[in-house]
């Protein structure tokens, strides 16, 4: 095997009560969400049908990656309260997660969930400058939380800063946070014409707000996701508004006009969109690399010094379903004297470790040759390419940013292309980097 080119980028009593509330709302904020679930669970017993301490276990089993225990706490805090927002939202995100469930049936969920958004919502029907038939610059709004580093601020920044500003004005409006203005963020914040920091406002003032700059295309870079302005979106304070980057499948949000995708996204699923697909000729992302980057190293196979293979995922716990651990087992047992190295930021977690580590034996995982990893700083995550021979793809959620920057550090990813434009992400971005199999 070669390495690839760069050029180919206890409590009972109402007293505790009292205390386990505040109690389990901390150990959430401060990442320790084993302790909130039990906490949760102990509340349960004074309180079985409050859909909110049901929602919250649902939250805390999703952030340390066990979308499966998430997908039975949402399901029961929608039994107890069908019209909790946040809890459909979540649910609908958190099942991309699941290989038994559908895009069909993800399509259904979104559509029901946007119809029910946009019902009691009067949008707009008139705008200030629908045509630009006066030759002006283009205006297009960008709406998103993650105009920073992110991988939406990594794959907006060379769109930006090669745009023509004689033809097009980027406007944001974004729920900045004041913790996010790195000297990085502010270089991409001066890409744009303006930056309106929407953070506490309402959706139907950002909308206002957005009519009033004279919009022509909005785009949304969340779909349902953390931060979601759904609700701006269905108020339609611009002419044409499409789903961008940053979500993948349909928002089923009757104001939405389009979605983009590219030609290998979504081929046999158009008829599961509420939005027209518009597509793009090669790929619908377009990633500049950070600075740290430029420099980087690509290193010799490993498998020449080592004697052996090493397999390694760098994806989100999440993505780490039972169907991606069953497809991990035969691949172990067809290379027996492979090694794996798994990391994540959650791993850094001793509960989403112990609880990793479990599953990987109930599979059948060689756990003497599996090396777990936490978080890491960006360098180090970089040099720890030099450990692997071949990444492994996660499904039907593969990786995005990950798998450009193994390709950039000369490490091929084994992608699987499942049904759905979410399934067919490491597809597209190996066919725009001339990597069809």
């Amino acid at each position: 095997m070669a390495r690839i080119a760069r050029s180919c980028i206890d409590l009972g009593n109402s007293h505790a009560l009292f205390l386990s509330l505040p109690a389990g709302l901390a150990a959430s904020r401060t990442e320790e969400h084993d302790a909130a679930i039990r906490i949760w669970q102990d509340y349960l017993r004074l309180r079985p049908y409050d859909a909110q301490i049901h929602y919250n276990i649902a939250a805390s089993w999703q952030a340390l990656g066990d979308t499966a225990a998430a997908r039975s706490a949402y399901q029961k805090t929608l039994r107890l309260d069908p019209r909790h927002v946040l809890a459909q939202m979540n649910f609908l995100f958190n099942e991309h997660y699941d290989s038994h469930s559908s895009p069909a049936a993800i399509a259904a969920l979104a559509r029901d969930l946007g119809r029910a958004l946009a019902q009691p919502i009067q949008p707009y029907t008139h705008w200030l400058s629908p045509c630009h038939a006066d030759k002006t610059p283009l205006r297009i709004g960008l709406v998103s939380p993650d105009l920073h580093e992110h991988p939406v601020g990594y794959f907006l920044s060379g769109l930006l800063e090669h745009s023509q500003p004689d033809a097009l004005q980027w406007l944001a409006f974004s729920d900045c946070q004041t913790q996010q203005q790195s000297p990085w963020t502010q270089t991409l914040h001066s890409r744009f014409t303006a930056v309106h920091n929407t953070l506490g406002q309402s959706d139907a003032s950002v909308a206002q707000l957005i009519h009033a700059q004279g919009i022509d295309i909005l785009l949304d870079l969340t779909g349902w996701g953390r931060g979601q302005r759904m609700g701006v979106f269905a108020h339609k304070p611009a002419p044409v508004q499409l789903a961008a980057i940053g979500y993948f499948a349909t928002t089923g949000l009757p104001t939405m006009d389009g979605v983009l995708a590219d030609p290998s996204l979504a081929p046999e699923e158009e008829a599961l969109f509420s939005e027209k697909i518009w597509r793009l000729p090669h790929t619908r992302l377009c990633y500049q690399l950070r600075p740290e980057m430029a420099d980087s190293p690509i290193t010799a196979l490993p498998a020449l010094q080592k004697g052996h293979i090493t397999f390694g995922c760098f994806q989100n716990l999440s993505k780490i379903n039972d169907s991606v651990l069953q497809a991990w087992a035969q691949i172990a047992c067809a290379a027996p004297s492979a090694h794996w190295r798994i990391q994540s930021p959650q791993l850094s977690w001793p509960a989403s470790r112990k609880m990793l580590l479990e599953r990987l034996a109930k599979a059948g995982m060689p756990l003497e040759r599996i090396h777990l990893v936490g978080r890491q700083s960006f360098a180090a995550y970089l040099s720890s390419h030099a450990e692997v021979d071949l990444l492994l793809d996660t499904f039907p959620y593969p990786g995005g940013t990950t798998t450009l920057e193994s390709l950039w550090m000369g490490v091929p990813t084994l992608t699987l292309a499942t049904p759905g434009m979410l399934g067919r992400q490491g597809q597209g971005l190996l066919s725009a980097a001339s990597m069809d199999p």
